[in-house]
């Protein structure tokens, strides 16, 4: 496993390419970036306080919402109009999770990408494609971090989030 700071968004396939580039190393011929189960998807939204972005697609073709709200209703038409479907809290970070649709669409839909947290930790993004991301702001960090030591307190940070992934 390797972790990295990212900027941008990424396609999985310039992954190994940036790492083998970095470190000599034929990453892109030696490595595979696995997707996360939906089991995987559906622990992770269980087991965090704080959903505040879900983005979900119909599992397979016919399957409705078995729900009978307006807003059911209305989620199974646009099912057969579009691709996915993607709830967001905004700026504030409003928690979606314990709302009707939302805990429907965990039970019974596709998960494809998930931001979420637990009390006092930091929020975790993760996306069906393999995709894992810890987000913090160093702002948020106690004491000032000194250029030099940025990277092994970067480090201290990321290593027991990774450890818990695994």
């Amino acid at each position: 496993m390797f972790a990295f700071e990212s900027r941008q968004d990424l396609v999985n396939t310039w992954i190994p390419n940036f790492i083998g580039k970095l470190t000599g190393i034929d990453a892109a011929n030696n490595s595979k970036i696995f997707s996360f189960t939906q089991e995987m998807m559906k622990r992770f939204y269980d087991t965090r306080d704080k959903i505040t972005v879900f983005k979900f697609t119909t599992p397979e073709e016919g399957e409705d919402f078995e729900l009978d709200t307006p807003l059911a209703r209305a989620l199974n038409e646009l099912t057969d109009t579009v691709e996915s479907q993607q709830f967001s809290g905004g700026n504030s970070g409003k928690d979606l999770k314990g709302t009707e649709i939302v805990e429907g669409a965990a039970e019974k839909m596709f998960i494809q990408k998930l931001h979420g947290s637990r009390e006092n930790e930091l929020t975790t993004n993760i996306l069906q494609s393999g995709v894992y991301v810890v987000a913090w702001s160093e702002t948020d960090w106690s004491e000032p971090i000194e250029t030099g030591r940025r990277a092994e307190a970067i480090d201290n940070r990321l290593v027991p989030q990774v450890r818990k992934l695994s």
